[in-house]
């Protein structure tokens, strides 16, 4: 799907398979920046994988605080973990960031307070990140855009956790319009983000469920709306 070369990696550099709606996202990035998309992806994959495969809530806690510290200290600090050398290589101011979605990760699989809460802090989360990327790609003038881009993949991901109808209808209010195109390169954010609310729309329970959604999303990765 990219321009450059149509590359669509199986596993990031980090060793992780993608899930497919990433790896697509991944491919419309261009090549200099498909580092720097891959490592925030890689990120919230492994942080789900955290929340969803640990058996015992206190041990995927734990997992969860060695990011959350591991955020806190120093860029500068030496890491061993190839994904948090590399997040603090790209994002070397963006520990806030990239500590709110592990907490909204952590609120969303784990938390126990008020349904309303966990979602919207999960919304922020992503929503972040994505203006975190924003920035680290020179288009601040986009951070709006890209926090909708952001919120409507979380949305989708917390439509399909098991909240209430009334909690996750509240939240969906909220983000019910279709933000403005993005520009070239923040295209993988306007793949996520794009057929994240199709898939609202539609009800669908995946990003890439049906024979057009691949077209919808070359469609995305071209125009970036």
């Amino acid at each position: 799907m990219d321009g450059a070369d149509g590359f669509e990696p199986e596993k990031t550099e980090f060793g992780e398979h993608l899930a497919p709606e990433m790896r697509v996202a991944l491919s419309c990035a261009r090549a200099q920046d498909r580092g720097i998309f891959a490592a925030i992806v890689t990120l919230d994959q492994r942080l789900s994988a955290i929340g969803q495969k640990t058996r015992e809530p206190i041990f995927a806690q734990m997992r969860m605080a060695w990011w959350r510290d591991e955020f806190a200290k120093e860029p500068v600090a030496l890491a061993r973990e190839p994904l948090l050398a590399a997040l603090r290589d790209s994002f070397p101011q963006g520990s806030a960031e990239l500590t709110a979605l592990v907490d909204g990760w952590e609120a969303l699989l784990l938390g126990e307070g008020a349904e309303d809460r966990r979602i919207d802090q999960f919304i922020a989360g992503r929503a972040g990140v994505f203006a975190l990327l924003a920035r680290r790609l020179d288009c601040e003038d986009h951070l709006p855009e890209a926090r909708i881009h952001g919120a409507l993949w979380a949305m989708f991901r917390a439509v399909h956790t098991d909240f209430s109808r009334d909690s996750v209808a509240t939240a969906m209010k909220r983000f019910d319009h279709v933000p403005g195109p993005l520009p070239r390169r923040m295209r993988p954010l306007a793949v996520l983000g794009g057929l994240s609310a199709r898939a609202l729309r539609r009800e669908a329970s995946s990003l890439l469920g049906d024979r057009l959604s691949p077209l919808v999303a070359l469609r995305l990765s071209l125009f970036g709306r």
